[in-house]
């Protein structure tokens, strides 16, 4: 195994909190990948919308403006490719709204998931701490 994998794997198992997290992610692993695919899917659709709308010299393919579909959307904005036309000012303040939704929708669905399986933990580690309290010899 390479020295990094022995580095983390000692991090995880001597971490209880961050092999929460990771349990959380693994029983919580269908929500995330639905929020993924359709995270993926706007970002396609805003990247062939922007190519249609504003054509070849402004975005060379639908990758190009996939990218700036990405960007738009997570709010960055680096700049490198602005939409020139109405069209594609409209289309791009579209992809700002939806981009704020996109990013403000599923983190609230991960928060209060993660607080209720958060909190269904805690109960567990308590029950067990109690049942094991008396099942533990009486000492002297």
């Amino acid at each position: 195994k390479q020295w990094y994998q022995r580095r983390v794997r000692g991090f995880v198992r001597h971490s209880d909190e961050l092999f929460q997290i990771i349990r959380f992610v693994y029983e919580t692993r269908n929500q995330l990948g639905i929020i993924y695919v359709f995270s993926h899917m706007i970002i396609l659709l805003f990247g062939a919308a922007m190519f249609y709308a504003e054509g070849r010299p402004h975005f060379e393919s639908i990758l190009s403006s996939c990218w700036w579909s990405l960007v738009t959307l997570s709010t960055l904005g680096y700049g490198d490719k602005v939409p020139r036309t109405f069209i594609g000012c409209v289309v791009g303040s579209a992809a700002v709204m939806v981009g704020m939704v996109i990013l403000s929708l599923p983190m609230t669905i991960v928060v209060s998931k993660f607080a209720e399986w958060y909190e269904n933990e805690k109960k567990t580690e308590r029950a067990n701490r109690r049942q094991f309290k008396t099942v533990s010899p009486a000492t002297n």
